[in-house]
């Protein structure tokens, strides 16, 4: 088993072995854009504002953002970035990145879409995992609404009974394809809702080892107490508790609703305390992998050296099926490639749909790199080492 010391994040040649030189140069660009701030609030006021009014503004976002953040606008689009990234050792979560869907018939698409993902993933052994978010089934008045404990009327009640329905057809039909679920995380006022449904389908196919995972967004100070409920409970109920570990990408709508409406803000007051939180929690699922299966989504260095020294420390093999890493497609490739070629489980997020449904995340990732001190920079350091390393002209 390797060492976790020889795992380094600084290697360019590795980190970015699959991007030509014309990629390298685009994205310098992108993360050079993405880390001025005033430049890209007003980007995304002018990127929503042209897609609300149809402005011929898709072709520039598809060729920029879009292609660097996702695989394609459908499963066939993906295939050319699942097979890159499978030829570094590197495997793909599919991401239908829909969400505040309102209507049957995106439902239908989406339930339509999500077992054509389950049965990519069975056929291939890089794909093992399929994520979604709950809000491309059902509308999220309706999940507020029931987490609120407002009654819902006779057409609402209809359409979330429906809601259960299809998330049920879902987790049957990947449990008969021997296929692993991952139910995103959402904003805090249907998180619990989520939640709830998440826990029935656990309790129900994680009998023997995970199937359905659930998302614990650590920059939330309830989150600790309910990561160790969840345990207990798992135990409780005799079934294996799948985990996602994530800091969270709603910290500014979440701190903005609850001065809005007078709440204390239900995340940590400051990015360190997220960052203790999220590795304790990374701590805590390792040391006890006999109930917990865990996949760690996390662009910060020091949290992945952290759990390949608590592998190491535990004698676990490098490539325990019941521990992955994940970054997100077009970030942090100078963590997934070089965990990677020390045969770690590693995943990289692909979201996949079409370019407005896919606008909420893309507009996530751009205020990410805005928002969180030092990753933007440590990417683009890293990106312009490798230019001047190939020697790449302007």
């Amino acid at each position: 088993m390797d060492n976790h010391n020889l795992v380094s994040f600084d290697d360019t040649s590795a980190a970015f072995s699959s991007r030509p030189d014309r990629e390298l140069k685009k994205m310098n660009f992108l993360f050079t854009i993405m880390g001025m701030g005033k430049l890209t609030k007003i980007g995304s006021y002018f990127v929503k504002s042209a897609l609300k009014w149809k402005l011929p503004v898709k072709k520039v976002i598809k060729t920029t953002l879009f292609n660097h953040f996702c695989g394609g606008e459908n499963l066939d689009e993906c295939k050319n970035a699942i097979d890159k990234l499978s030829f570094s050792g590197i495997k793909t979560i599919l991401d239908y990145a829909v969400e505040g869907e309102s209507s049957m018939a995106a439902y239908d698409h989406t339930m339509d879409v999500l077992r054509r993902s389950i049965d990519l993933a069975a056929s291939d052994k890089n794909i093992p995992f399929v994520v979604f978010k709950m809000t491309a089934l059902c509308r999220l008045s309706i999940l507020e609404k029931t987490q609120s404990g407002i009654e819902l009327n006779f057409t609402e009640k209809e359409e979330f009974s429906h809601f259960n329905q299809m998330v049920e057809k879902i987790a049957a039909y990947a449990s008969d394809a021997g296929v692993r679920i991952m139910v995103d995380a959402e904003e805090s006022w249907i998180q619990d809702t989520i939640d709830a449904v998440t826990l029935k389908l656990m309790n129900h196919y994680n009998k023997n080892n995970a199937l359905i995972y659930r998302t614990f967004q650590m920059y939330r100070v309830d989150m600790p107490y309910l990561l160790r409920d969840a345990l207990k409970s798992s135990k409780e109920s005799g079934y294996k508790l799948g985990i996602k570990l994530v800091r969270g990408a709603y910290m500014e709508k979440e701190r903005k609703r609850a001065s809005d409406l007078g709440y204390p803000s239900p995340i940590f007051p400051t990015k360190e305390e997220t960052d203790q939180a999220f590795n304790e929690a990374l701590e805590f699922c390792l040391n006890n992998l006999n109930y917990i299966s865990i996949v760690s989504g996390s662009h910060n260095e020091h949290s992945n050296l952290l759990q390949t020294k608590i592998m190491s420390s535990m004698k676990l093999n490098n490539n325990d099926d019941r521990v992955y890493f994940a970054q997100l497609y077009g970030m942090g490739d100078h963590i997934s490639f070089n965990l990677s070629r020390k045969s770690f489980n590693v995943g990289k997020y692909l979201p996949f749909g079409p370019l407005e449904a896919v606008m909420p995340y893309l507009l996530r990732r751009a205020e990410e790199n805005k928002s969180i001190k030092g990753q933007s920079g440590r990417e683009l350091s890293l990106i312009r080492k490798e230019i001047e390393r190939r020697k790449i002209q302007p």
